[in-house]
């Protein structure tokens, strides 16, 4: 006699499996992260597909939220940068060519935690897929968006002014830009100064950004610009 899963008893195998893989990553002792460069995550894409039995992409899904959920507690430490630098190395490696996974790691690790280098790693990953590999377009509908936070991380996090107005002219000139990504190649050709282009590019920025928490960080920076 044949035997065969139902639908549901698919789902639950798929469960099982997923809640196995996070339990596992948990209970690995990962070395300690510094906030600059955080440590290499243990699980190699090749391992995590072996343990996943054939459900990886249900397991990766799975982690995803978990991570989501993590950094939308509102926690920063250590711990919580390493898991979550751990994830999108995980799952880059994973899937090269996911370009929401560069956009989301962008944000977090510049906004969020204010860990400039594990941002920069991630935006810096996503520039090179992009303009090395290819990646299918309908996937990289807004590519110019890994320069312009590419631009902030230096601009306002590490005061790198001079790669951050090459970065604003890249994300001018990469094809598809929006129409308003113009008005910054006016600011930099008119030669205004770091601090007066800072709180133009800020005023902009807070103008554009529908997420409170990450605009409130913008306001923050541009009261320190304006004293």
């Amino acid at each position: 006699m044949k035997f065969s899963f139902s639908r549901t008893g698919r789902w639950i195998a798929t469960l099982l499996v997923c809640s196995g893989v996070y339990a596992l990553a948990l209970s690995m002792d990962f070395p300690k992260a510094r906030l600059q460069k955080a440590s290499e995550y243990q699980l190699t894409p090749q391992f995590f597909k072996f343990i996943s039995v054939g459900f990886w992409p249900a397991a990766h899904d799975y982690l995803w939220i978990r991570t989501l959920q993590l950094i939308g507690s509102g926690e920063t430490g250590g711990d919580v940068l390493r898991d979550s630098v751990g994830f999108y190395r995980l799952s880059t490696a994973l899937d090269p060519y996911f370009y929401e996974i560069y956009d989301q790691a962008a944000v977090n690790f510049s906004c969020i935690f204010d860990a400039p280098f594990a941002a920069l790693e991630f935006i810096d990953k996503g520039i090179r897929i992009y303009e090395r590999a290819n990646p299918p377009k309908r996937f990289w509908s807004h590519p110019y968006s890994l320069y312009l936070y590419r631009a902030y991380v230096n601009a306002f996090m590490r005061n790198d002014w001079a790669q951050a107005r090459n970065d604003y002219l890249r994300a001018a000139y990469t094809p598809g830009s929006p129409a308003y990504l113009q008005q910054m190649k006016k600011w930099l050709q008119d030669g205004d100064g770091d601090r007066k282009l800072a709180i133009r590019v800020l005023k902009w920025m807070i103008k554009i950004t529908e997420d409170g928490r990450i605009r409130q960080k913008y306001e923050e920076k541009l009261r320190q610009y304006e004293r």
